[in-house]
Order: structure tokens, then C-alpha cells, then sequence
């Protein structure tokens, strides 16, 4: 039986999906298999002979596994890929990465019936927290739904004991994620990372209050080298949400972050650093029992609890960040995860 997983190829790479294909043919000795990414329909006649190259390799009794985000190839693309896999008669696994509609709050956007119909095609899902399990559940999913906890952070940076500073550091792809800066009135010194495409913005919000410190652009892989001191901020804003006839927009990050699991998060903790949280966020209890940093109620409590940090309290939260950090940058959630999925499809 052999794994196959699902890659993007060409201009598009994402950190969380590339370590998931590494762990899977490097750990499971399993089959990359490269899917490029399309801005355009495509009619029948062009799908057919693109998905018979893509399955060529696929037999009887192997598993298929897709890892998913909506937007990154059309939905009839997807739905006709999965029920060739299918019919080649393989076993489906569908890994989740986002979930376009729940990035618009809790109600208002259920999962529209053709996201339903192509999840149910699956045998084994994986979500990411019991949260959104449940929340697909409800809404008609009835495959079997395994829960990932956290994602890897796949790393080769050796572990560096993190100095004890009272500063947060946000690494960050957007600004619109964290429009929160822009009313930030805490006195602890935060050190921003951010795209290059918001260099601007960033230059000026930094100007504009200088408790928060433009440091200019990380690579996904530079991060854990990079980040050695005070705590990792994982802290999420919504957007203002616009209800149009034929549209949304405005992304409802903090209600997302109750229910997914936050690839910031993973960051900072294979980077070895203790993290700040918001008490809502889906692994809120997890980081509580496991002492890998400070959950908080609002933005306000933060300088606070901060500063009733000790240095022995900083180097017990440090060194339980070292245990899962070994765990995130060597793969351990992605096998566990696949490991159960091959439970559920051949052990009854």
C-alpha cells in the first residue's frame, strides 16, 4: 500500500502543506503528486487527460491523500479528481488546511452544499480541533472526522534556550489580520515581522508608535533560527464584516482562531519561545496545561501578566516549549495524524 499526498506545483508554496508532503514520502515512503494550481475553469475535455497523468501511478487498495484549501483549485476540479481516485479503488483521506466559509464568523456562512457533497466523498477527514469537528458535524458532514491538534514545524535549527525578556514578538504574512496595531496602547515593546508587500504600512505604524519595532521580513524556515527571546503573540482581530447580494467580505479571525489550529502558534513554539494567547483560541487549554505561556483574557492584560512573569517562571515555561518544539520541527503530529487515518481505513 502506498501513501500518496497531494502537492502544489509552481508559483504557489505554503510552509504547513510542503511539511506535510516531506513527512509523508520521507517517513511513510509515500508518492508526491504535484497538483498546479489553475485560475481558470477548465472544461471537461482538458480535466480528463490532466487528472488520468496526475492518478497514473495510483492502484487497488493505496491511499490518496488531499490536502485542502479552497480557493486553490476549482471546485470542480477537486470533485472530479477525488472520484477518479475512487474509482481506481484507493482509499481518500482529505487533510483541511482553511475552510473559506468559517472565516466568516460562526452563523453566517455555512458550508454551501457543494463543499458538503465534496467532503462526503472522502472516507477519513482531518480537522484540525474537536471545535470545527463538531461545527462540521452539524452542518452535514458524514465522513470520519480525526482531529490533528497542531501542525508541524518542520525545522533542522538547533534549540537555543530562549532569553528571558518582557517584549512580544508577531510574526506575520498581513497586516489585515492584526488591525489590533493600530490601536495598541500596551507598554510592552513588540517586535513586528511582516511581508515585504506591507513594508509601508509597517514603517508607518512603527513610526507612529515606537513601543512597536519594524524589523522587516522572515522566511518561513529563517523563523525558528530567528526568534530567541520573550514571547510569540498569537493574537487575532475581525475584520468588518461586509454582507453584500452576491458577497462577504471582512475575515472573522478571531472567530476562526476558536476552532482552528493556528499556524502562528506552531511558529512560535518550534522557534522554543513561550507564547501570549487569547483565552479563546481552540488550543487556549492545552497551552494552559502544558505551561508554554500566558493565556489572557483581552490586550489590556497583557503588560500585567507580562510583568509578573519571574525569571524561574519564564525558564519553566521555556523548558516545556522545548518538549513540544522537538516534537512540531521533527514531525510528530503529521505521523500520528496519518497513522490514525490508516487505523480508521483498514481496522474496524
Amino acid at each position: 500500500m502506498t501513501i500518496h499526498i497531494t502537492q502544489p506545483t509552481g508559483k504557489f508554496s505554503w510552509k504547513a502543506m510542503d511539511d506535510i508532503t516531506k513527512v509523508i514520502t520521507q517517513d511513510f515512503h509515500g508518492n508526491q503528486v504535484g497538483l498546479y494550481h489553475y485560475n481558470t475553469p477548465e472544461t471537461a475535455a482538458q480535466l480528463n487527460p490532466r487528472m488520468d497523468g496526475i492518478v497514473a501511478s495510483i492502484k487497488q487498495g493505496d491511499t490518496f491523500v488531499f490536502q485542502y484549501m479552497q480557493w486553490l483549485n476549482q471546485p470542480l476540479f477537486n470533485l472530479a479528481l477525488v472520484q477518479k481516485v475512487k474509482a481506481y479503488g484507493a482509499h481518500t483521506v482529505l487533510f483541511l488546511h482553511d475552510i473559506q466559509e468559517y472565516l466568516f464568523g460562526p452563523d453566517l456562512v455555512p458550508l454551501y452544499i457543494a463543499t458538503v457533497n465534496f467532503f462526503n466523498e472522502f472516507d477519513v477527514i482531518i480537522a484540525h480541533t474537536e471545535a470545527m469537528k463538531a461545527r462540521m458535524i452539524r452542518e452535514g458532514i458524514t465522513s470520519e472526522i480525526i482531529v490533528l491538534e497542531l501542525f508541524d514545524y518542520l525545522s533542522k535549527a538547533p534549540y537555543q534556550k530562549p532569553i528571558f525578556e518582557r517584549k512580544l514578538t508577531l510574526t506575520s504574512g498581513t497586516l489585515e489580520k492584526s488591525p489590533f496595531l493600530y490601536q495598541w496602547q500596551n507598554s510592552t515593546p513588540l517586535d513586528l515581522f511582516i511581508l515585504d508587500t506591507f513594508k509601508s504600512q509597517a514603517e508607518d505604524l512603527s513610526k507612529n508608535n515606537p513601543i512597536i519595532a519594524y524589523k522587516g521580513s522572515l522566511e518561513a524556515d529563517e523563523i525558528p533560527y530567528r526568534l530567541n527571546s520573550g514571547f510569540g503573540l498569537v493574537w487575532m482581530s475581525n475584520q468588518e464584516l461586509v454582507v453584500q447580494e452576491s458577497s462577504v467580505t471582512g475575515i472573522q479571525a478571531e472567530y476562526y482562531s476558536t476552532i482552528n489550529a493556528t499556524y502562528k502558534l506552531s511558529t512560535y513554539l518550534a522557534s522554543g519561545i513561550p507564547v501570549v494567547v487569547k483565552s479563546n483560541i481552540a488550543q487556549a487549554e492545552l497551552i494552559k496545561r502544558n505551561n508554554w505561556g500566558l493565556v489572557v483574557d483581552d490586550l489590556d492584560q497583557i503588560d500585567q501578566a507580562i510583568n509578573d512573569v519571574d525569571q524561574a517562571q519564564y525558564d519553566a515555561m521555556a523548558s516545556s516549549v522545548e518538549k513540544i518544539s522537538k516534537l512540531l520541527t521533527t514531525g510528530f503530529f503529521t505521523r500520528r495524524i496519518i497513522e490514525k487515518a490508516i487505523e480508521k481505513l483498514f481496522l474496524k
